[in-house]
């Protein structure tokens, strides 16, 4: 199976735009750091939080800060260290537990991440947010019906989310429950017509469903163009979507046409480019590809 949900953050805690009970921090380097992240200005704002360190080396805040910066540029071990630093001023600190299990997650050490998780849930067992990060690192491990589990107390807390929707489909479309997964796509869709997670879930089942009535190659193709349009054709899991519903369509030249294109793209990492290798190999053989079949 290629990488429907490729490794994304469904939640790193906004640090950058939360206030934390009771604390307050004035220095200039500080309100700078602040200012630097609300810009979107990550490696200004690392500078400025680590000022702000300097002067106070128990400024639990910019740690906080600072790691959520390490985080959006990309620097996870960094992120890692400072939220740890974080816990250690103070261990009760669900954000930086949070925040932590997201850098966690960017670095797909997926155990470690729901380990935090578990804390801040202990914490806060209200706390939607903490639900879906935590399905979502066991969706990553594969572990499908615990994610499951917590989707589902996820979305009870906090319903209409359709990108959480969306995931839940894909948990329940590789534990062979179609239905559910279509119902979960389609409402995801109805929540969010924008969301192109749910057209792109729903077209690769459409195409790739191991239970042939529930595929259909005309509709495949109208979801995933119209996953393809709404990320402006950037993604290449997706348009290899729409390479398998051409195929399901019987329309091979397409089938063909965008495979190639989806594996050209740079973001393609080895693995993945060698499950595409082997999707091609069956649209030139006038095949279409569905899960669990064997070449």
């Amino acid at each position: 199976m290629l990488g429907r949900w490729t490794s994304t953050l469904l939640s790193v805690v906004a640090v950058a735009s939360q206030v934390v009970a009771g604390e307050t921090n004035n220095s200039t380097s500080y309100q700078r750091g602040v200012a630097n992240m609300g810009s979107r200005e990550w490696k200004e704002a690392i500078t400025n939080f680590t000022e702000a360190i300097r002067g106070n080396p128990k400024d639990a805040l910019a740690y906080q800060y600072r790691g959520a910066a390490f985080i959006l540029s990309g620097n996870y071990d960094n992120a890692v260290n400072d939220f740890t630093r974080a816990l250690q001023i103070n261990p009760t600190n669900s954000e930086a537990m949070c925040n932590r299990a997201s850098a966690y997650r960017c670095k797909r050490d997926f155990d470690s991440a729901i380990n935090d998780l578990n804390d801040a849930l202990r914490l806060n067992p209200t706390n939607d947010i903490v639900y879906k990060s935590r399905a979502d690192s066991y969706s990553e491990k594969r572990e499908f019906d615990k994610a499951i589990t917590d989707w589902n107390e996820g979305l009870r807390l906090g319903p209409n989310d359709a990108e959480s929707l969306a995931a839940r489909g894909w948990a329940y479309f590789m534990t062979s429950q179609f239905n559910k997964a279509v119902q979960d796509y389609r409402q995801a869709m109805q929540v969010d017509p924008q969301n192109a997670r749910g057209y792109n879930g729903l077209g690769w089942l459409r195409a790739t469903c191991p239970s042939a009535e529930m595929r259909s190659g005309k509709e495949a193709v109208e979801l995933a163009t119209k996953a393809c349009e709404l990320t402006n054709w950037n993604r290449w899991d997706w348009i290899d979507t729409l390479a398998a519903a051409f195929a399901e369509a019987e329309d091979f030249k397409n089938a063909i046409k965008y495979e190639k294109q989806a594996m050209e793209m740079s973001s393609v990492t080895e693995p993945y480019r060698k499950e595409m290798q082997r999707c091609l190999s069956l649209y030139e053989q006038q095949k279409p590809n569905h899960e669990g079949q064997k070449q």
